[in-house]
């Protein structure tokens, strides 16, 4: 074999590995450029920012709460309701003998109350008695019952037994009511209310600090209660017998308040 045989099969060696390097190269540069599918979706998207909390964000919810209060107030006015009633055969007869009995009542009264209140005629009635017949009877008229109410208000607790007194010795044979109530319970009354807000709101302060919150704005607030209003009873008999004793007492004004009240987050 002669010297130059090595030299022409080496050549085609040569080109043939320098078109591949040449290939290689020219791709890498639009693989780096242009990467596949594959590859970009793997590729995590920056997260966004988080915008700025407001300031209700530090809001965890509320806090319901309930203060009550009583204030007393002495009762400075009564009211005394009776009556007298007659029965006669006829409703003429009622009549005459009830207005006979009801004036010297009245006289009475107006005697015992001078110019401590007021009187006035607050009902008058007549009305039939009926028989009581046996099974299969019929009902007849036996006579006529007549019925005159009077309303007695007075400004001085301290004369209630002699009007009573005087107004069951003078005739007077029903007794339907004595009441006993304060002329002006509305200053208790706001002074409950007070009272009764201080108490719920030192309740809410002390929640919140308990949950480790902060005691916010009111949001709703609520307020009841009953007016003091007292009934005493007597019977015309257990008053005929002697003096009546009558404690007027004292009234209790009662009211509740519920409040809602915004919680905060620690740091409000």
């Amino acid at each position: 074999m002669s010297p130059s045989h090595p030299a022409r099969l080496a050549r085609p060696l040569v080109r043939g590995v320098v078109p591949v390097l040449v290939a290689a190269s020219a791709c890498a540069p639009a693989a780096a450029s242009a990467p596949d599918s594959g590859s970009a979706a793997m590729t995590p998207s920056p997260a966004p920012s988080a915008p700025a909390p407001s300031p209700a964000a530090a809001d965890t919810g509320v806090i319901r709460v309930m203060g009550t209060a009583r204030m007393e107030v002495p009762s400075d006015r009564a009211r005394l309701r009776f009556a007298m009633e007659t029965e006669a055969k006829s409703a003429a007869e009622a009549a005459d003998a009830n207005a006979e009995h009801m004036q010297a009542v009245l006289a009475a009264v107006r005697s015992a109350v001078g110019g401590d209140g007021t009187i006035g005629t607050s009902g008058y009635g007549l009305t039939p008695v009926y028989s009581r017949p046996q099974p299969g009877g019929t009902q007849t008229i036996t006579a006529y019952r007549v019925q005159n109410h009077v309303e007695v208000t007075l400004t001085d607790v301290d004369r209630v037994g002699a009007v009573l007194d005087a107004a069951v010795r003078a005739g007077a044979n029903r007794v339907a009511e004595l009441s006993f109530f304060a002329s002006d319970p509305g200053p208790a009354r706001l002074e409950a209310i007070r009272e009764a807000t201080a108490l719920a709101r030192r309740e809410a302060e002390v929640l919140a600090a308990a949950l480790g919150g902060t005691l916010g704005e009111p949001l709703e607030v609520g307020v009841s209660g009953d007016m003091p209003y007292e009934a005493v009873r007597f019977r015309a008999a257990q008053m005929a017998m002697a003096d009546t004793p009558v404690e007027a007492g004292s009234q209790t004004v009662s009211v509740t308040v519920n409040i809602t009240f915004r919680l905060g987050g620690p740091g409000r």
